[in-house]
């Protein structure tokens, strides 16, 4: 049996293990689950100075620059490209993930 994958991405401030309860009812449904915050940086935001200063404003378009999208999105790319070789291995972990169609949750 293959199983469609979900990618979970959590908001920023939240760590990759972040909604647990999500994950298992999605890997309850018959979904492999990978959870993925691409950046520290997105992760540990509640803990930076700008957060400390209140100025949400600044935090917005730092996190949100096409800069740090792109980042984003490059590790997101480089992980499916690693997922795609895992499968592509001997490894009986990701030899039923099914990469056809890929729901991404953010």
């Amino acid at each position: 049996m293959r199983y469609p994958l979900v990618i979970y991405m959590p908001s920023l401030g939240e760590s990759s293990d972040a909604e647990a309860d999500i994950h298992n009812a999605w890997a309850k449904s018959g979904y492999a689950v990978l959870s993925l915050q691409p950046l520290e940086d997105d992760a540990n935001m509640w803990s930076s100075k700008a957060v400390r200063r209140g100025d949400f404003t600044f935090i917005r378009h730092e996190r949100y620059s096409s800069e740090v999208i792109s980042k984003r999105l490059n590790v997101l790319l480089n992980t499916i490209e690693h997922l795609k070789q895992r499968i592509g291995s001997d490894d009986p972990v990701f030899q039923h993930i099914d990469l056809s169609g890929i729901a991404i949750i953010v």
